[in-house]
């Protein structure tokens, strides 16, 4: 058993997923159910998952779920109007983010040879950056 930490100043946390790699997802909270951020954790450090969302988004992720062997991260985020969503992060070992403003990806000619679901990943992938993991 090993103490993951918290967030800041939170009082407690919750591991809601581990992977076969050690990495770790959950919640910190207020120890009476208030959920306060989300976080992963991996070698020994833990992170706001909401810093590592590149550009930053309006959406703040509320509860993270589960996170598989690449790293891709599904719980639920809620919009500043309160509305709740399913989402997906998914790493990106580039620093070539989009931008708000921008957020498609490219066309190359590789993106031709792809399935119609490994040109979404790939465009997720540049929309949301973790940094530290790479994508097989």
């Amino acid at each position: 058993m090993s103490d993951l930490g918290t967030i800041g100043s939170d009082p407690c946390s919750v591991a809601t997923h581990i992977n076969e790699k050690g990495q770790v997802v959950g919640k910190s909270t207020d120890c009476v159910g208030g959920i306060l951020h989300a976080f992963l954790w991996e070698n020994g450090e833990i992170v706001d998952l909401n810093s590592l969302v590149n550009p930053p988004s309006d959406a703040q992720m509320h509860v993270p779920s589960y996170i598989n062997q690449r790293g891709e991260i599904t719980g639920t985020a809620i919009l500043p109007n309160g509305d709740v969503h399913a989402v997906v992060l998914i790493p990106n070992g580039s620093r070539s983010a989009a931008t708000q403003a921008n957020p498609t990806v490219a066309p190359s000619p590789r993106a031709a040879r792809l399935s119609p679901a490994q040109r979404l990943r790939a465009m997720i992938r540049q929309r949301f950056h973790l940094p530290g993991f790479e994508a097989p």
